[in-house]
């Protein structure tokens, strides 16, 4: 890993998503998908629609001032990704009223543990204030402990829960 850490240091750049990263940002968005799938394969599935709908998706926000894509390259190939939208949220019992949801934020696995999330983290946190959004939220999955470390190490905390049960046919 020292290795790694320090040929990161030296090349890796930061930067927000073109249309010519679509390529990869797709097939690192299946990884991530993959490994969500690792932890609850009965909820997450790849279907027919998934390429052509996370294609528009990508598309539709990196182009978008409310969305925030932001890419880490090392030595001109993407290793990580991260993917925010800016939306508003009023609820009459919350006191914020503009929020950053934190979409996804995927570093393919020799870089975990390098710096390269974290930083991708800070241009999320940098794209809220410019925002003026009051809050970050995420999902992540409750069996990811070194996700949920993580975010805990950038000030995340616990807001809700959200439960499922399977229901059976």
């Amino acid at each position: 890993m020292a290795e790694t850490q320090k040929k990161t240091r030296l090349k890796i750049t930061y930067r927000k998503a073109k249309k010519s990263d679509l390529k990869t940002l797709f097939v690192l968005s299946n990884k991530l998908l993959r490994f969500h799938k690792h932890f609850f394969p009965e909820i997450y599935k790849f279907n027919k629609k998934y390429p052509s709908m996370q294609k528009r998706f990508f598309e539709k926000n990196i182009r978008s001032s409310k969305s925030c894509v932001f890419v880490a390259e090392l030595d001109g190939k993407l290793i990580a990704y991260t993917l925010a939208i800016a939306k508003k949220y009023s609820p009459p019992i919350y006191i914020w009223k503009k929020e950053i949801s934190l979409s996804d934020l995927y570093v393919e696995a020799p870089f975990r543990g390098s710096g390269v999330a974290k930083r991708l983290f800070y241009e999320v946190e940098k794209f809220a204030r410019k925002n003026k959004a009051n809050f970050i939220n995420l999902g992540v999955d409750s069996k990811n402990a070194r996700a949920r470390r993580f975010y805990e190490k950038m000030g995340m905390k616990d807001f809700r829960v959200i439960m499922v049960l399977k229901v059976k046919q």
